[in-house]
């Protein structure tokens, strides 16, 4: 099988940037040194809220503690008051295997 020079650039880009540069080029937010990241689920209540990962990251910074319920240790769960209601964001560390590191993981978004 012959392949040209150019084809070959291309299967080695797009190698490159699939394998390599998914973890180095995208810039994460960042929540106490570690990359901030969020579930599939959190990230539909994120939208459906309206508010950015970097809201959350600002709430889970400097809001304040409102556990309702027993949750598992290391789990952070942190509240502000936006408007008259209450936006809550719960997060818990963990670790990344595609980006090889850990992180914190928000789990939760919601407004009350």
């Amino acid at each position: 099988m012959k392949i040209s020079l150019r084809e070959l650039i291309e299967l080695v880009f797009k190698t490159y940037v699939i394998n390599i540069c998914i973890k180095h080029l995208f810039v994460y937010c960042k929540f106490q040194g570690l990359p901030l990241l969020t579930s599939k689920s959190a990230d539909n209540e994120l939208t459906t809220i309206g508010i950015t990962v970097n809201d959350a990251k600002q709430i889970l910074e400097k809001g304040f503690n409102c556990e309702r319920s027993k949750r598992k240790e290391g789990t952070l769960e942190r509240c502000i008051r936006k408007r008259g209601k209450t936006v809550k964001v719960v997060a818990v560390k963990s670790h990344n295997y595609s980006l090889e590191t850990d992180c914190w993981l928000i789990i939760h978004a919601g407004i009350f």
